[in-house]
């Protein structure tokens, strides 16, 4: 993708179910000065899975705010790979690479690759990974609403799945 319009707002989703080995590479370069680029990137995955994303600022005042989430099944391998890059002559960006993952067995393994480099000052340049778990005192307050193990786990799903940070 690469953003060339000055001022311009973009939004890109993508839901995806991995069942064989595979790769998903995006590459992301705001050139339009003013402009912004806002996605989420929700996969599940069964097998072996790469995600690779690139986010390059190549103009002043520009924003690339992204989050990926996976959900590793049984026997799966993930890997998110995320990396910014703020180029010089390129202040007052607004960068945020957000991974996330969620292991619903534990035999699913999730790597996170997390990079930056800056070279102009930005406005903002964040950058995160994060597994999500469930805590004791959250299984036992949905257990102690009536919901069985397999319901709670429902639930804890459903939650990581629809709760993106809309930056």
């Amino acid at each position: 993708i690469n953003l060339f319009a000055q001022n311009q707002p973009i939004f890109l989703s993508i839901n995806t179910e991995n069942n064989f080995p595979a790769f998903l590479n995006i590459f992301i370069k705001n050139t339009g000065k003013n402009s912004e680029i806002r996605g989420h990137i929700m996969c599940k995955n069964s097998s072996d899975l790469s995600i690779k994303l690139v986010a390059e600022h190549d103009a002043p005042n520009t924003g690339i705010l992204m989050q990926t989430k996976v959900i590793g099944n049984k026997d799966s391998y993930s890997r998110l790979s995320g990396a910014a890059y703020i180029n010089p002559n390129c202040p007052n960006v607004k960068s945020d690479i957000i991974l996330s993952g969620y292991a619903t067995d534990t035999t699913a393994k999730i790597k996170f690759v997390p990079q930056q480099r800056i070279f102009s000052i930005p406005d903002s340049a964040e950058h995160s990974a994060s597994m999500f778990n469930i805590k004791p005192a959250q299984e036992n307050y949905l257990r102690s609403a009536g919901l069985s193990g397999a319901e709670v786990k429902d639930v804890m799903l459903e939650s990581f799945m629809n709760d993106f940070n809309l930056f």
